[in-house]
């Protein structure tokens, strides 16, 4: 965002800042089924491996991709935006 000057460096420090307070949770992904996702639908492995910590924990997918949307819809994985 500063690249394409959306954003001033103090704003991206803030937002820096901001987002160091999502709690994350790491999670183990199955890298064999993301990259036979990722085949079998012609998406990016790292694409896949979103789908398939969704699938796997039965929770939703963040997306506006079009692609990813569809591709949830077929692996039956709710998406919101």
């Amino acid at each position: 965002m500063m690249k394409r000057h959306l954003i001033d460096v103090n704003e991206a420090i803030d937002a820096y800042h901001e987002f160091a307070k999502i709690p994350i949770d790491r999670m183990r992904v199955d890298i064999a089924d993301a990259v036979r996702i990722s085949g079998e639908h012609n998406i990016y492995a790292y694409d896949a491996f979103y789908l398939v910590l969704a699938q796997k924990h039965q929770i939703p997918l963040l997306t506006y991709d079009k692609r990813m949307k569809a591709v949830a819809a077929e692996m039956e994985v709710v998406c919101l935006q």
